[in-house]
């Protein structure tokens, strides 16, 4: 338990805890391998995120281990953090390599976060144009171009984005909810970090609106043509003639079962 706990410690960025709780599984005696795999996978991770070249032995005894298992749950994790270590070294071909070594099960077994962590890997070694069809939200954005959906926070709190200029423009729609839209920056240019709009709805047994999607618009009159967007062929942009708008949402805070980039949301009443 403690060495999965120590896995989810680094997923979290808690790598002072993750390192210690990886560090105290294994310095208990007689320790079984599918406890000792994740130990070293979380241990090794945090020493590659931190430049510690002791992470290659720590990488090298959770791959021998792994290997025989054949099981993916074990083999991912220790695919992932080599592949970052070669990819953080700028070994290219070697990052696809170790990528690889887990993605074609993941893909077979459509194991999502498995797929999303092991196709950024195959993505940033050039083994990939694009994500994969349903892999994890947070890498599929990474891969998208979109890195600053994973992580920044600050307009989930609607306060902050009334005090950085975003105004309720009384558009309501079905599935979508309410729109905030940023009027000074809407021009002829995408921007990934600079979405014109936010959407916010009020979702089953939640009393306050919460950030659900972000929705990028340039006008059809500036732009004959939809821009082109993130990398890759997942974002479809609509052409609103009724706002003269191209318009495109990217559901980053409420997950969409029609997909990332998809103008509704069903969880959307």
């Amino acid at each position: 338990m403690m060495a999965w706990r120590a896995r989810c410690r680094f997923e979290q960025e808690q790598w002072t805890d993750a390192d210690d709780e990886a560090q105290t599984v294994l310095s208990k005696p007689r320790l079984s391998t599918i406890t000792k795999i994740p130990a070293l996978a979380a241990l090794a991770h945090v020493r590659v995120r931190h430049g510690d070249p002791q992470a290659t032995p720590l990488l090298d005894e959770a791959r021998d281990l792994a290997m025989p298992t054949g099981e993916l749950q074990r083999i991912a994790p220790v695919a992932a953090g080599r592949a970052e270590a070669a990819w953080l070294q700028g070994r290219l071909e070697h990052c696809v390599a170790e990528a690889r070594i887990g993605y074609e099960s993941a893909l077979a077994h459509q194991n999502a976060w498995d797929l999303g962590e092991l196709g950024l890997g195959m993505w940033r070694g050039g083994g990939l144009k694009q994500a994969p069809q349903n892999a994890a939200k947070p890498f599929v954005l990474q891969m998208c171009g979109y890195w600053r959906a994973a992580a920044d926070q600050r307009y989930r709190d609607l306060a902050n984005a009334l005090a950085d200029g975003y105004a309720d423009i009384n558009v309501f729609v079905p599935q979508m909810r309410y729109h905030y839209l940023k009027a000074d920056i809407l021009d002829a240019t995408f921007d990934h970090q600079r979405p014109e709009l936010l959407v916010y709805a009020q979702l089953p047994d939640e009393k306050r609106l919460r950030l659900v999607a972000v929705e990028y618009a340039v006008p059809t009159n500036l732009a004959a043509a939809p821009p082109e967007g993130f990398t890759g062929d997942f974002d479809h942009w609509d052409r609103n003639d009724q706002f003269g708008l191209w318009t495109l949402h990217a559901w980053v805070w409420l997950e969409n079962p029609d997909g990332i980039f998809a103008d509704l949301n069903p969880r959307v009443l």
